[in-house]
């Protein structure tokens, strides 16, 4: 019994140097330097987290303990009924529940910022000028109907169709998404517009509008 004691302990003495000295866990880097976030990645598992957050939590970006139960609760019990179906609603919660509070991420509340009195004089035009029920021409519809684009919310999770595809060099980050398959080009070396006058579906300049996480 004490000789195994003694040999453990020298086994011990021997590997505790090698295990203290190992490295930190660092996050990968391009050869040029940058956070490498390129690569595949889906938003799925973020359908359950609402996209704006609820004003009871105020600037709190995380679910307690006990809301994160409440929630999982209701996503295995929502994964169970659509088990054995098929259609639509197989995607409405991802395979993890996440503890997000929101989408949005700023405004620190969580919310999207209220539109400003001439947006909603704009949207208003639209609902009175055109009944989505009975459209006058293919005009009508939305981009996002016609398949042309999503805009800069593609990002958002959808019920499928999530995928984001990432691609970075060392003036722009490039993000593919799946649906309607179009690209979002962020240019991060400061450069100005080409035509300022110039608009895209997908942005022209980063950092603008409201900040999400998925």
């Amino acid at each position: 019994m004490i000789r195994r004691v003694v040999i453990t302990a020298l086994l011990l003495s021997v590997a505790w140097p090698a295990f203290a000295q190992e490295k930190r866990y660092a996050a990968p880097r391009t050869p040029w330097g940058h956070p490498d976030l390129q690569g595949v990645w889906t938003s799925d598992d973020a359908r359950t987290v609402p996209l704006q957050r609820p004003p009871e939590l105020g600037e709190r970006r995380t679910l307690t303990d006990q809301e994160f139960a409440a929630r999982k609760q209701r996503d295995d019990e929502t994964r169970g009924d659509v088990k054995g179906a098929a259609g639509t609603f197989v995607g409405e919660v991802g395979t993890r529940t996440l503890r997000q509070t929101s989408i949005v991420v700023s405004p620190a509340n969580g919310r999207v910022p209220a539109r400003t009195p001439a947006a909603d004089q704009r949207m208003a035009a639209i609902a009175n000028g055109v009944n989505p029920l009975l459209p006058r021409s293919w005009a009508d519809r939305s981009l996002f109907e016609r398949c042309i684009s999503r805009g800069p919310l593609a990002a958002l999770p959808t019920l499928y169709g999530n995928g984001l595809r990432i691609v970075q060099s060392p003036t722009a980050v490039v993000v593919s998404h799946e649906m309607i398959h179009e690209a979002r080009v962020i240019p991060i070396d400061g450069r100005p517009p080409v035509n300022a006058a110039l608009k895209s579906y997908m942005g022209i300049r980063p950092g603008a509008g409201m900040a999400t996480r998925s």
